[in-house]
């Protein structure tokens, strides 16, 4: 009799503990979704003002702006390679961050990799950085070790 008490109390206990896991699984992948929904809903919102956004002038000197600013970043800035692609120049464009999901302005942006020492004295290998420039500052920045990608240069 003991055994079977056990037993069922055992699978009582593992039922519960599914059905838990199964309800805690089902809330986060709902919650995620809706994060993701709510990130493209402030993205489009966001889009949607580049139709009356006033960007500023074209940046002049966009290369020196840039290269000053990562100076300032960088942990051997003298080791910087910036490898500019003036087909690529800066373009209208807008800044958006995705953890803070939010539009960070208007302006050009411009996407440019760069090779530069890490703190072994290594070269990382060429990673894109992005930059929303407005009225020859950057008010924008984005460098692809914080999240992993550069979301704004896709």
């Amino acid at each position: 009799m003991r055994k079977k008490l056990v037993g069922s109390f055992l699978f009582r206990y593992s039922l519960g503990l599914v059905v838990l896991l199964g309800g805690l699984i089902m809330i986060i992948g709902s919650t995620g979704n809706q994060m993701g929904y709510e990130i493209e809903q402030a993205k489009h919102a966001c889009n949607a003002g580049l139709i009356t956004a006033d960007f500023g002038k074209k940046p002049k000197g966009h290369k020196s702006i840039i290269e000053k600013f990562m100076k300032k970043i960088l942990k051997d800035p003298d080791s910087a390679k910036f490898l500019w692609d003036d087909s690529v120049g800066p373009k209208e464009g807008m800044g958006f961050d995705i953890p803070d999901n939010s539009c960070q302005g208007y302006g050009w942006t411009v996407c440019v990799p760069i090779n530069a020492k890490n703190s072994y004295g290594g070269y990382t290998g060429p990673k894109l950085h992005f930059f929303l420039i407005r009225n020859n500052i950057i008010t924008y920045y984005e460098s692809p070790g914080r999240y992993g990608i550069t979301h704004n240069c896709m």
